[in-house]
């Protein structure tokens, strides 16, 4: 909405916002009311030694939980990231059903996460080709989130629930595993 005042087209913003939020409700759901069982979800790698997560109280955890999954650090305290080990996440996410990872400038596969750590290769999503790459460098999801959020988490349903979305073709997430 600030953007449209900046420019002058007011009207023209609220009809924007009250789509997006008429889309992303729509989608949260559809989800919802399909009432399915909610997969576990692992997110990102570690970065020198340390595994940012979103915390539970953070706008990627209200968008998992949207998507209907199950997000190990959803009860957690926080809107920001947490630092966690790799043996912390293990504890929590070792069994995920999938695993999304964000990278700039190249797709992260079950190779180039093997040659990153060989302990990732234990993790149930690794062993099963559940692994979700978006190269943010190609992929703009980070600019869409605050804009168009009902596009991200359309990508999250489709992922975790791809009978809910028949037909829908991947924007940001690209499949890695298999």
């Amino acid at each position: 909405l600030f953007l449209g005042e900046l420019f002058g087209e007011r009207e023209k913003a609220r009809e924007i916002f009250q789509n997006v939020i008429e889309d992303y409700s729509n989608l949260a759901l559809k989800v919802k009311l399909a009432d399915e069982a909610a997969p576990k979800v692992l997110t990102e790698t570690e970065y020198m030694g340390v595994w940012y997560v979103a915390a539970g109280e953070s706008y990627q955890a209200a968008m998992l939980a949207d998507a209907g999954a199950d997000y190990p650090w959803a009860a957690t305290e926080g809107t920001g990231s947490l630092s966690l080990s790799l043996e912390n996440v293990a504890e929590a996410a070792m069994d995920a059903d999938f695993w999304l990872v964000r990278s700039f400038g190249y797709e992260t596969t079950p190779e180039s996460l093997k040659a990153m750590n060989p302990r990732y290769s234990s993790f149930k999503a690794w062993k099963n080709g559940d692994i979700y790459s978006c190269d943010s460098a190609e992929r703009l999801i980070f600019n869409d989130m605050a804009f168009h959020p009902e596009k991200i988490l359309a990508d999250y349903i489709a992922i975790f629930h791809p009978d809910l979305m028949p037909g829908y073709e991947l924007k940001y997430f690209k499949r890695t595993g298999r």
